[in-house]
């Protein structure tokens, strides 16, 4: 993937402002004044795209072109943990991790080409997970497979260029009852939220939001603590190809975009492409391996920002 960053973090309790129109993608942001690099991610984690925290630790895929594999990366000792295999699926183009209690959840969604017809949200066990050693197997649960309904089925017949279609994904959270998918929009600049049932089978995706991002969205999560949506992109139509974050509150049910929101600049230019809730109003980051160096795990603080409302 060649997108350089994008925060994205939207459970269904949460809306933060965004910026409405294309005719100000350089205008000003507030931008973070800190990113702490935690870890850095090793050789066999070259492109991470999906972050979750969970005990004590960060767990994190390659996208695709890679082997079904989930790593944990511990943050204390700054190394990999375990390397597991998930048996009974194929990494397509996996761009999203995101948990429940029960289940951590695959998003095997990236469209860079727009016709894809196997897109699917795949469910690990958190309980056979948690018992693995490294090296372990763990097979899939049934899987989540979707389509968007709003799509033109004669595209899935083509290959379309990125900027021509609007079908692309790389953001994911699970709310107590439903999953969430963020859309990565070449075309529009712009994000399309997507609801799906956490039950196994084939659906189609309901649109339940339309956010101006103003860039592309690369990896989203929910603060149940905060009641915030959180996230991550960037902008490669602005210079450095701006990282980015938004955050979303206050918003009524489902409606992300009738909240509270504000966009934030990363300070550092980074391909971040996951982004995970930490501890207290601390976020984690994960970029992938560039020309700078090995991909990293980065610890941003949000305590300024969260529930400040827009700004």
């Amino acid at each position: 993937m060649n997108l350089k960053y994008l925060l994205l973090i939207l459970p269904p309790f949460l809306a933060c402002t965004l910026h409405e129109s294309q005719a100000d993608l350089w205008a000003p942001y507030p931008e973070l004044d800190e990113m702490k690099s935690l870890a850095e991610l090793p050789k066999s984690i070259a492109e991470s795209s999906g972050l979750i925290y969970w005990e004590g630790d960060v767990w994190t895929l390659n996208d695709g072109g890679n082997g079904p594999y989930l790593y944990e990366v511990g943050l204390k000792k700054k190394k990999k943990k375990r390397e597991i295999k998930i048996k009974g699926i194929d990494n397509t183009d996996w761009e999203a991790l995101a948990q429940d209690s029960n289940y951590v959840y695959i998003g095997d969604f990236g469209n860079n080409d727009g016709n894809r017809t196997d897109l699917a949200i795949h469910r690990v066990k958190k309980k056979e997970l948690g018992k693995t050693e490294d090296d372990d197997k763990v097979k899939a649960k049934k899987s989540i497979a979707f389509h968007y309904p709003d799509q033109d089925p004669e595209d899935w017949q083509n290959w379309l260029p990125k900027d021509q279609h609007d079908f692309d994904c790389e953001a994911l959270i699970a709310s107590p009852d439903s999953l969430y998918l963020f859309s990565k929009n070449h075309a529009s600049f712009s994000c399309q939220v997507y609801r799906l049932p956490k039950t196994p089978g084939q659906y189609p995706a309901e649109k339940v939001a339309s956010l101006a991002t103003d860039g592309l969205i690369t990896g989203a999560t929910w603060s149940e603590e905060h009641s915030c949506l959180v996230l991550l992109g960037y902008n490669y139509a602005s210079p450095g190809h701006q990282p980015f974050i938004w955050l979303f509150w206050d918003f009524p049910g489902y409606q992300f975009d009738a909240g509270k929101k504000q966009r934030l600049n990363l300070p550092q230019s980074v391909q971040a492409e996951a982004i995970t809730h930490y501890r207290g109003s601390q976020f984690l980051i994960s970029s992938e391996k560039s020309r700078a160096g090995k991909g990293r795990v980065f610890r941003i603080d949000l305590a300024e920002w969260l529930g400040e409302g827009e700004r």
